[in-house]
C-alpha cells in the first residue's frame, strides 16, 4: 500500500511537472505609464551660420594683382584700399568687354536702387499694418500672435533693406573700380586700386600671392562676424509646417548650452540635394537669426537646429515607440494585470519621440514599448 501511494504521488508530481513546463511563459516587455506633460513638436536638421551681409570683393580688371598684405580678422574702413592691380593696355576687344561690363554693373546698381525703394515702400505700409495691430490687440480684437507677426515682417524688411543698400554701395564701387581701368586705353599703367564698399572684418583672403587675376576673380571676402544668421536646410514636406517667427533651438555646435533664434523667412524656391542613403530630396533652406550673439561661432560654424512648429502644456501623451498601425488607425498593447490587451487610439500631434493622445487612453496606464510578434491580445506579459 505504501508503495502504490508513493509511486502514485511520484506520477502525480511528474504530470504536474510536464503541466508547468508547457504552460506559456510570461512574455518579458517593457513598458511605460501614460503621463501628462508638455510636447514640443520640431523640425530637426543640420545647419550652417553665415555673415548675413557678406561682402565678395573682386578684381574689376584683368592684370598683375599686388600682393594683398591684409590677415583674416583685420578690421577695415569703408572706402579703405583692399588691393591693386596693375593692367597691362588693353586691345579694342579688351575695351568693349570692359565697356560691356561697365554697363552691366550699372545696371545692376540701379536694380539696387530699384529694390531698395521697393523695399521701403513695403516697409511704409507694414509700419502702418503693425501701429494698426498694436491697437486691435489692446482691444482684445485680435491674437497678440498676429502683432508678433507683423512686428517681425517689419524687421526683416528693414534687414532686407539694409542689405539691398550694402548691393547697392557695392555696385557703386565696383562701377568706380572698372571705370579706373579706362585709364588703360592709352597704355597708362597706373594702378587701379580695390576698395572695401563697406566697414567690416576680413573673413577671408581669396588672393594672398602677387599675381596676374583675370576680372571677376574674388580677392577678398568681408562682413560683420556678428552679423551671423542660421541656415537650414529641411524637407520641402517639413517647411510647409514651418512660418517666421517660430522658435529656433540650436545645439551640436560645441558649446556647452542651448543658443535660441528665430525664423526670419523661408526661402521661396526648393532644390534638389541626394541625402546620404543615395535618395534625390527637394529640400529648402530656413532662414533664422540668433536671439543673443554667440560669440565663440563664426562664418561657417556646423550647427543642428530644431525648429519649433508646435508645443503644448499638460497633454496627455506616451512614447511614440508603444504605437503600431492596425487598419487606418492606431493601436498600443496595454499591461493590464500582467496580460497584454489590445487597445486602439487616436492621436494628434507627434514629436520625434512621444506622441498626444486623445482617447483609448488614461492617465497611469501601463503602455508596451516596441512591441514584437509575441504579443498579441490576451497573451501574459511581466
Amino acid at each position: 500500500m505504501r508503495r502504490i501511494l508513493w509511486i502514485s504521488g511520484s506520477v502525480l508530481l511528474l504530470v504536474v511537472l510536464i503541466w508547468l513546463a508547457m504552460m506559456p511563459k510570461p512574455v518579458a516587455v517593457e513598458t511605460a505609464a501614460v503621463e501628462r506633460g508638455e510636447l514640443v513638436v520640431t523640425v530637426e536638421s543640420e545647419g550652417i551660420t553665415r555673415v548675413r551681409d557678406l561682402f565678395l570683393i573682386a578684381a574689376p580688371t584683368t592684370g598683375r594683382l599686388e600682393r594683398i598684405d591684409l590677415e583674416e580678422g583685420d578690421m577695415i574702413g569703408s572706402g579703405e584700399v583692399v588691393a591693386t592691380i596693375y593692367p597691362a593696355p588693353a586691345n579694342e576687344v579688351q575695351k568693349s568687354e570692359l565697356e560691356a561690363q561697365i554697363s552691366a554693373i550699372e545696371s545692376s546698381r540701379a536694380s539696387a536702387a530699384s529694390q531698395v525703394a521697393a523695399l521701403e515702400g513695403q516697409a511704409k505700409q507694414a509700419r502702418k499694418d503693425r501701429d494698426r495691430l498694436a491697437g486691435l490687440v489692446d482691444q482684445g480684437a485680435v491674437p497678440k500672435r498676429d502683432l508678433e507677426q507683423a512686428e517681425l515682417a517689419v524687421e526683416t524688411l528693414e534687414d532686407q533693406i539694409g542689405a539691398a543698400r550694402n548691393n547697392e554701395k557695392a555696385a557703386a564701387e565696383q562701377v568706380r573700380a572698372a571705370k579706373s581701368g579706362r585709364a588703360t586705353y592709352g597704355g597708362n599703367t597706373s594702378g587701379v586700386t580695390v576698395s572695401a564698399p563697406e566697414r567690416g572684418n576680413v573673413l577671408r583672403v581669396l588672393e594672398k600671392s602677387e599675381r596676374v587675376v583675370m576680372a571677376g576673380t574674388p580677392l577678398v571676402a568681408i562682413g560683420d562676424p556678428k552679423g551671423l544668421e542660421i541656415v537650414v536646410d529641411v524637407l520641402s514636406s517639413d517647411a510647409i509646417a514651418i512660418e517666421p517667427g517660430d522658435r529656433i533651438i540650436v545645439d551640436g555646435w560645441g558649446g556647452d548650452k542651448e543658443l535660441e533664434g528665430i525664423v526670419r523667412y523661408i526661402e521661396p524656391s526648393a532644390f534638389t540635394k541626394i541625402s546620404a542613403l543615395g535618395i534625390q530630396e527637394q529640400r529648402v533652406n530656413i532662414i533664422g537669426m540668433f536671439s543673443e550673439y554667440p560669440d565663440r561661432l563664426g562664418d561657417g560654424y556646423r550647427v543642428v537646429a530644431r525648429i519649433v512648429t508646435w508645443q503644448g502644456a499638460s497633454l496627455l501623451k506616451i512614447p511614440s515607440s508603444a504605437l503600431f498601425r492596425q487598419g487606418d488607425g492606431w493601436s498600443v498593447f496595454v499591461n493590464e494585470n500582467g496580460e497584454a490587451r489590445l487597445q486602439s487610439v487616436t492621436i494628434d500631434h507627434r514629436s520625434s519621440f512621444e506622441v498626444e493622445v486623445t482617447g483609448g487612453l488614461d492617465e497611469g496606464d501601463l503602455v508596451i514599448l516596441h512591441p514584437s510578434n509575441r504579443i498579441e491580445d490576451g497573451v501574459a506579459v511581466e
